[in-house]
């Protein structure tokens, strides 16, 4: 005989059935966003300063004698390097002094400074200096290049030194034998002559402004640096010439 079922106990509940573990709940789709242009990091406003700083003025590039640093240091005696030092100024609002080297002897220094010099800057003296450089003591009626150097400051150009110009070399001869004075135009016209048909079978355009006396007694030369000085000796027609020109590529 079966025995009678226990009603006193319920009976267990059927366990619901268990969705698909692969089967996922779909994600609910998220609303519509409004289109933002996309800023650029140099687009980005900077965040505001603080109030009471001053603002930074800009700065901008300055010539050699506004450059407070540089016009102090090149005073005389000042020393370039090792081989070089100061002597003076050769004329205000310029870039070329007069120095000595550690031999004693007088020469001419242009100073281009690199400071605060622009990218175009810093391309022309880079291109002058090439131009010294590729003419360096290839004729006799052009001043030699002794040298060039930079440092984190400026560059320079280290040339021969010539003194007085071709006005004053004409205003000594006044007064003196007409002769003479013919033979010492006709020197210094040929020097300067030769001097320019070898700049311009270099390619190398010139302005026969500001010729200078040289101070070489064998050979007459043609200087491009900017600068005037007295003669201090008496004019011959044995005295060598040289001219100013301004060189460009």
């Amino acid at each position: 005989m079966q025995k009678p079922k226990d009603k006193s106990k319920p009976e267990p509940l059927a366990k619901p059935p268990q969705p698909d573990a692969q089967q996922k709940k779909p994600a609910p789709a998220k609303p519509p966003q409004p289109d933002t242009p996309h800023k650029h990091p140099k687009d980005q406003q900077p965040p505001p300063k603080p109030k009471g700083e001053p603002p930074k003025p800009d700065v901008k590039p300055r010539k050699l004698d506004r450059i407070p640093l540089l016009r102090q240091q090149f005073q005389s005696g000042f020393p370039i390097n090792k081989e070089l030092t100061v002597t003076r100024k050769i004329q205000s609002g310029t870039s070329i002094f007069e120095a000595t080297r550690s031999g004693g002897d007088s020469c001419i220094l242009k100073i281009f400074p690199t400071v605060s010099a622009s990218d175009q800057d810093l391309d022309i003296i880079s291109r002058e200096m090439d131009i010294l450089m590729d003419i360096k003591n290839k004729s006799k009626n052009v001043v030699s290049v002794k040298k060039t150097g930079e440092n984190k400051e400026f560059a320079y150009i280290v040339m021969e030194q010539c003194h007085g110009d071709v006005h004053e070399l004409i205003e000594s001869l006044r007064g003196k034998d007409s002769q003479e004075h013919e033979n010492v135009a006709r020197a210094a016209f040929a020097q300067m002559l030769d001097g320019i048909s070898f700049l311009h079978r270099h390619g190398k355009q010139s302005e026969y402004r500001n010729t200078q006396c040289g101070q070489s007694e064998e050979r007459g030369r043609i200087c491009r640096l900017n600068f005037l000085q007295a003669l201090n000796r008496h004019i011959t027609h044995s005295l060598p010439i040289c001219g100013l020109f301004r060189l460009f590529s």
